[in-house]
């Protein structure tokens, strides 16, 4: 006689970038082993590999997690851990005076996706005739630096060309996904400093998870207050 298999509940949840509810079940301990393991190599390209095919299986395949924000696959991760192994999470966050880590309980699900109160234009004009449309970075553009060679200056540079959807002048509207690497190269150097930092003050200023916590040290009883950021701050 065959052995019982259990059944898995399913939730709904909503994708930050695109508002549209979808369906999805906690990952099983044969996808949780992909995770441990990534988290054992220390490596930020095992560990986005891991979420990607996490979430890709958790979500049956409704979404493509190749073309999805980084916000929304840290939203969607979250979903997926705190129904998957716990609604909170232990941290040890440093006190800000005496730097004393101290122990505090999350529930994972009070965090949520945070938008700046005076988002930057994703049109940005350089001069009369030329200019950008620009995109939040993707799970695909973390692919092109995660756990790579490149300095940290050559990432920034990609992080930043990759936030480039297309290029416009008085003619015509140029997509960056129909231009050569080389390309694209010669277009970022042309720039001036004021103009590389219109986009990378957009790039700062993303949609990103956020938390909001209080803890009183219990070293120096110093009251803290501190804004948690990414995913990588909650585990």
């Amino acid at each position: 006689m065959p052995l019982p298999i259990l059944e898995t509940p399913t939730y709904e949840l909503t994708i930050p970038s695109t508002k549209k509810v979808v369906e999805y079940r906690p990952f099983l301990v044969k996808e949780e082993k992909f995770l441990l393991v990534a988290q054992e190599s220390d490596s930020q390209k095992d560990m986005l590999r891991a979420m990607k095919k996490l979430v890709d299986v958790c979500l049956f395949g409704k979404v493509d997690v190749n073309v999805i924000t980084l916000f929304d696959l840290e939203y969607i991760f979250m979903k997926l851990r705190s129904k998957s192994v716990g609604e909170t999470t232990g941290l040890k966050p440093p006190c800000e005076k005496c730097e004393e880590g101290n122990e505090i309980t999350v529930n994972l699900g009070d965090i949520e996706v945070l938008y700046p109160k005076n988002p930057p234009s994703k049109i940005i004009k350089f001069n009369d005739t030329v200019g950008v449309n620009l995109r939040h970075i993707g799970v695909k553009d973390l692919d092109k630096v995660s756990g790579g060679k490149d300095t940290s200056i050559d990432e920034s540079f990609t992080m930043i060309k990759a936030s480039i959807e297309s290029i416009f002048d008085e003619d015509a509207v140029y997509p960056t996904c129909d231009q050569s690497p080389k390309e694209m190269d010669k277009f970022v150097d042309s720039m001036n400093h004021q103009q590389l930092e219109m986009i990378t003050e957009f790039i700062a200023q993303s949609p990103k998870l956020s938390k909001a916590i209080e803890f009183t040290c219990t070293a120096c009883k110093h009251k803290n207050k501190a804004i948690l950021e990414g995913s990588d701050a909650f585990f």
